[in-house]
């Protein structure tokens, strides 16, 4: 548990060549953010604070992507640099994913630290805002040459003690602050349009991170705080939670559909886009215009690539469309309309009949959506459900099962309304046999013969107008 409201309160960034072992097998800097984790309780009246230090040597897109999640969400950063830190790419990405996202410099104070391990070439090679940072050197000239100072040694030890009094007395004020600045993510319930910005495929790691920079700079929250975890089932969980504060779903597309796991067959990108228009939340899609679409060879991507929220531009254009989206002002709620809203569920052997339904009432109606993702399909079916002034049930060709699982549904999702609504079975003959040994309070059955017209529906046309 963290000692301040961030999920870290301090992210050790470093560079890997920097972490020498001496004869003992322990590396420079490992010893020095054990002893740096060592005094921080002490000025902390005991409590010991979260800190992040990555040992993971292995580089790929994925730890990248945690790095980065992890600098956002920590209060302070601690710098340990030198001349490889200054020449290292991911050094100077975790740095600007803390920076950018963070009101790091609050007044006269600061939330960056920065310690020398080793003497700086040249300080001007160092990534803004470190190369106007005052550093506390940790290192000692001998002749021409220089070298970390010596754990264990005097100077070493008063100088880490002074670092460790400096941090925790910042990691006091960030916790006594709460309204201090912070560019994390929202928490529950709070005001603002915050962005979901789907897990991109591998490829587009750089250009995620880029439109996660932007926004930052125009304060707009971005959601995830961390990466997800991976699998379906726990990836779902995550992404419903964020799903459910979002106001605006963002997803950058590649050639790529993307990895699929076991128990997520249709793959992380298309079940992302299907979970946001289920959820009603408004998307913006992009690719780029150099993907030629013809040529990819998936059939469900390249209608993904196709659809109808998906923007063709430079990713400038796309970033600069997605910050006035999220920050336009919300419109100004309006009555809701007199005229009750119906969904008239069916199954895919009626929804043409359905249909036929639909096009004779002239309240707000909606019919449900029969493919995409299972989970997605489901979501969607529940919600209107929910919401709806009128159920409308269409037992026609189906079997009777479908209508006894649709009334089991809708009496599991009742308690959740404030209301039920009015739930009307159409029955259209034949064929005959049209029992499913459900009872509800509020069911009326209505037959129609199967010359299904605008007078047989008649019966059906007045009770959705009572």
């Amino acid at each position: 548990m963290s000692y301040t409201r961030y999920e870290y309160d301090v992210f050790i960034s470093y560079a890997h060549a920097d972490d020498v072992r001496d004869s003992s097998g322990k590396g420079w800097v490992e010893q020095f953010q054990e002893d740096l984790r060592g005094f921080l309780p002490q000025r902390l009246n005991g409590n010991t604070p979260s800190v992040f230090f990555d040992r993971t040597t292995v580089a790929s897109n994925h730890q990248l992507a945690k790095l980065r999640a992890a600098a956002r969400n920590s209060a302070v950063l601690l710098a340990v640099t030198s001349p490889n830190y200054a020449a290292r790419p991911w050094t100077r990405e975790e740095l600007a994913a803390f920076t950018t996202n963070n009101d790091w410099h609050d007044g006269e104070e600061t939330r960056l630290f920065a310690v020398e391990c080793l003497e700086p070439d040249d300080r001007d090679t160092y990534p803004p805002p470190l190369d106007s940072h005052i550093a506390m050197p940790f290192w000692e000239k001998h002749g021409s040459i220089s070298l970390p100072l010596r754990a264990g040694a005097d100077e070493y030890r008063i100088r880490i003690n002074q670092l460790a009094s400096e941090i925790a007395r910042k990691l006091r004020q960030i916790r006594d602050t709460p309204a201090a600045g912070t560019r994390t993510a929202p928490a529950d319930g709070a005001a603002g349009r915050a962005v979901l910005l789907a897990q991109a495929t591998d490829d587009l790691e750089e250009e995620c991170e880029q439109v996660r920079t932007y926004l930052a700079q125009f304060k707009v929250a971005v959601l995830p705080a961390e990466v997800y975890p991976q699998g379906g089932e726990a990836f779902r969980a995550a992404f419903a939670h964020d799903l459910s504060r979002a106001g605006l779903f963002v997803q950058l597309l590649s050639a790529s559909p993307g990895r699929r796991p076991p128990d997520m067959p249709e793959g992380y990108t298309a079940w992302q886009a299907a979970a946001a228009l289920a959820a009603g939340v408004p998307v913006m899609q992009w690719r780029s215009p150099e993907l030629k679409v013809d040529a990819v060879g998936n059939a469900e991507h390249r209608r993904l690539l196709g659809g109808e929220h998906v923007i063709v531009d430079s990713l400038e254009g796309f970033k600069a469309a997605v910050e006035r989206q999220a920050n336009k002002p919300a419109p100004t709620a309006r009555p809701a309309a007199s005229a009750a809203s119906v969904f008239i569920d069916a199954s895919l052997e009626d929804l043409d009949l359905a249909r036929r339904i639909q096009s004779e009432i002239t309240q707000p109606s909606g019919l449900p959506v029969l493919s995409g993702p299972p989970e997605a399909v489901r979501a969607d079916l529940e919600e209107n459900m929910l919401e709806c002034d009128v159920l409308v049930l269409v037992n026609g060709q189906n079997a009777p099962f479908w209508v006894r699982g649709q009334l089991r549904l809708y009496n599991k999702l009742r308690g959740k309304r404030a209301a039920p609504p009015k739930v009307l079975e159409v029955i259209v003959d034949p064929p005959e046999n049209k029992e499913h040994g459900m009872r509800l309070e509020e069911l009326q059955r209505i037959r129609v013969p199967g010359a299904v017209s605008r007078e047989t529906l008649k019966p059906v046309l007045e009770a959705l107008e009572k």
